[in-house]
Parts: C-alpha cells; sequence; structure tokens
C-alpha cells in the first residue's frame, strides 16, 4: 500500500511539474500553448501509470485491460496534440512558430519527456506482460 501511494504522490507531483513547464512552454500566448491544454491529462496518467508500475514491480498486477486503454488514449491525446500544434502552426505562421521553438526547446523537451513518459510505462507494463504469457523470461 505504501509503495502505491508513494508512486501516486510521484505521479502527482510530475504532473504538478509538466502543469509548470507547460505554462512556461506557452510563453504568454507567444509560445507553443498546446501543452497547456493538453497537460490536465497527465493528471490521471502519470499517477496511474506510477502506480501500476508500482505494481509490477511488487508483482500484483490487476486489471490487465488497463494499459491498452492507456495506449488508446494516449493516441488519441497524441493525435489531437497534433492536430491543435498544425493548426496553430498554420494561424500562426511557420516561421513564427519555428523561432518560438528555438527559443524554448529548453523548456519543451521536459514536458516532451513527461508527456511521452506514461505512454512508454503503460507500452512497457503491456510487452512485460505479453512476454509473461507467452512464457518468455
Amino acid at each position: 500500500m505504501a509503495g502505491r501511494l508513494g508512486a501516486a504522490c510521484a505521479g502527482i507531483g510530475a504532473a504538478a511539474a509538466a502543469q509548470i513547464v507547460s505554462i512556461a512552454v506557452a510563453g504568454g500566448g507567444h509560445g507553443w500553448v498546446e501543452p497547456f491544454f493538453f497537460g490536465p491529462a497527465m493528471w490521471l496518467t502519470l499517477p496511474l501509470m506510477a502506480v501500476r508500475v508500482s505494481q509490477h514491480s511488487a508483482g500484483s498486477v490487476r486489471f490487465p485491460a488497463i494499459e491498452p486503454l492507456v495506449l488508446l488514449v494516449g493516441l488519441g491525446l497524441d493525435t489531437a496534440l497534433c492536430v491543435a500544434t498544425n493548426r496553430s502552426i498554420i494561424d500562426t505562421g511557420r516561421d513564427e512558430f519555428l523561432m518560438a521553438m528555438s527559443l524554448e526547446w529548453p523548456i519543451v523537451v521536459p514536458w516532451l519527456a513527461l508527456w511521452l513518459s506514461w505512454q512508454l510505462a503503460a507500452l512497457f507494463l503491456l510487452y512485460a506482460r505479453v512476454r509473461k504469457w507467452a512464457g518468455c523470461r
């Protein structure tokens, strides 16, 4: 129980950090604002996947359908993020967007790492479960 609680707290802390970083990335509306609107999804996904990884480490994983569902949600959110970013590029102009990204990349990289972390965790757990079902070590 303590491991799951600690993992959930770590996930919530990571989500808070991601939301703060997304505010910095938005740059008062002159940067990449989409992470600010997609970041709230991490308030659920990061703690959930932190708990799932903790359960996997303890050998007590239940509800095997969670990882495929998280991957589907991730695919949908990634698609929506790409569409929204493309729309932003069209609205602001490619050159202005690239200029903002060239200045903000040190902030964008940590946000992207946090964004991808819960999806990679779900992929890892699904892979580990498939290997276990197939009898691989």
